[in-house]
């Protein structure tokens, strides 16, 4: 499902793209751009970080709720979470930038 997803997903962007800059993309047709601009592996990585922005999100939910760790403060309790978010933010930065080629595992919080 998710592969028909992606594929679904980057032709779309495509012709969007195709839509948006006619004169920019005037020699290329959707799957030509998709080829190009290697859309599909934009894809990907885009689910990769959501996948790990929600398991983020997943384990600060179960954290708070469950109190898994035994903290009394919600600034330390958020913490580790709040740093898994901004490697996750600049991991998409710095793939944007071509310094990285895939998302990094996410760190569980300590207990």
């Amino acid at each position: 499902a998710k592969g028909a997803l992606v594929k679904h997903m980057t032709q779309q962007l495509a012709e969007k793209m195709l839509l948006c800059e006619p004169k920019r993309w005037e020699r290329e047709t959707a799957d030509s751009l998709s080829a190009k601009l290697a859309l599909g592996e934009v894809v990907e990585r885009y689910f990769q970080h959501y996948a790990q922005v929600m398991d983020i999100e997943r384990r600060v939910y179960a954290d708070a709720s469950l109190q898994l760790r035994d903290i009394d403060s919600s600034f330390a309790r958020a913490q580790p979470y709040l740093t898994d978010l901004q490697d996750a933010m600049a991991s998409l930065g710095a793939w944007g930038e071509g310094k990285e080629t895939s998302a990094p595992t996410p760190k569980k919080a300590a207990a």
